[in-house]
């Protein structure tokens, strides 16, 4: 009684097809997911071990791009199956599961291509671009590897677009005029974008400089088609669009092949002018002792100043890294320090003598 009751509903119509014929449908794609991902299995751990027997790397590549693809085209392959078990009244249906079909391989066939250009950016590019001592090609790698994806979704796009009846000429065309009317909405970030290929052509910068926008120092992070990323001493984020930057007045500090370091040095008025002559000494050496520093080094007692005597002093690191000059900096600021109170030389404050008259 209850088994032909089950019977009775499965062999119910709906659209044509019986409940019957679509638990079919459905026990056919998971069927078919399951085997794919045994096959996803089976390509991914025996090829990748076949694959490292060779010397040549693009069959480690492929092995590991075409795993998971694998796995879905049997999920593909499941629902093309199983959709010959069912019999639908109206032949669009089966249609519009075929049109779906042709869809998921032109976007599984895509999802390769993409693993492919990881893969080969992965396995040989990055490699590659390690080796070298320039930083440019570290900076357009990213920008490559977004070129050339959005071109793949693209073209599958189209496909896709032409899988289910348009006339993709026509839509391109149509498409082109709509493109001359978002050019004008989209003016300021085409200029971001003509601005980022402006960078990666004159190169004034490559990732891992410092430099200096806006008043703002910090070190390159990415430098991507639209934005430029900085991260400043602070350690947050600067977000520029290419166009300023491409236009804009920029310092690139790490391009100097050193730092120039200038310091006024203040001493009190009560210094006499052999304590005065013995600190510039004091001074000089210092600085000359210093490997970070070169030999052009120039001190001399230029102010007489309100509070103090001035003692200008002119100096070079050896380095464009920000941390590095802080450092040496630090190291010949404490020397003078040191230097200063061992001799007993002051330095001046904001003071004021006050003289009482006796009449």
């Amino acid at each position: 009684m209850v088994l032909a009751t089950i019977n009775e509903v499965l062999g119910s119509p709906l659209y044509g097809s019986t409940l019957y014929q679509y638990l079919e449908f459905v026990v056919a794609i998971i069927a078919a997911w399951v085997l794919g991902q045994v096959a996803s299995f089976i390509v991914s751990k025996f090829g990748s071990k076949i694959a490292a027997k060779t010397k040549n790397e693009f069959d480690d590549l492929l092995i590991e791009a075409a795993a998971k693809p694998i796995g879905f085209f049997f999920v593909i392959a499941g629902i093309y199956t199983g959709s010959q078990f069912l019999t639908p009244d109206s032949p669009a249906i089966l249609q519009g599961i075929y049109n779906i079909t042709g869809m998921l391989i032109i976007f599984n066939i895509a999802w390769f291509l993409i693993r492919i250009v990881d893969g080969v950016i992965h396995h040989f590019i990055r490699p590659l671009a390690e080796k070298t001592e320039s930083k440019f090609d570290d900076q357009i790698i990213p920008v490559l590897s977004k070129i050339s994806k959005f071109a793949i979704a693209l073209i599958a796009l189209i496909l896709v677009l032409d899988n289910f009846g348009f006339d993709v000429i026509t839509l391109l065309a149509g498409l082109g005029i709509v493109g001359v009317a978002v050019a004008f909405a989209a003016q300021e970030t085409i200029s971001d974008v003509f601005g980022g290929l402006s960078i990666f052509t004159s190169r004034p910068f490559v990732v891992g400089d410092t430099v200096e926008i806006d008043n703002i120092q910090g070190t390159v992070e990415n430098v991507g088609l639209r934005y430029t990323r900085i991260r400043d001493l602070d350690g947050r984020i600067n977000v520029y669009p290419n166009r300023k930057v491409a236009t804009g007045i920029l310092k690139n500090w790490s391009s100097e092949p050193s730092r120039r370091i200038k310091m006024n040095i203040g001493v009190v008025y009560g210094t006499t002018t052999e304590k005065l002559e013995k600190g510039m000494e004091l001074i000089r050496k210092i600085i000359s002792d210093n490997s970070k520093t070169t030999k052009d080094i120039r001190i001399s007692f230029n102010e007489f100043k309100d509070f103090s005597l001035n003692i200008l002093v002119l100096y070079f690191i050896k380095s464009s890294d920000i941390v590095e000059i802080m450092k040496v900096q630090n190291e010949i600021n404490i020397a003078i320090k040191k230097a200063f109170e061992k001799e007993k030389i002051e330095f001046a404050f904001p003071t004021q003598t006050v003289y009482l008259r006796k009449d």
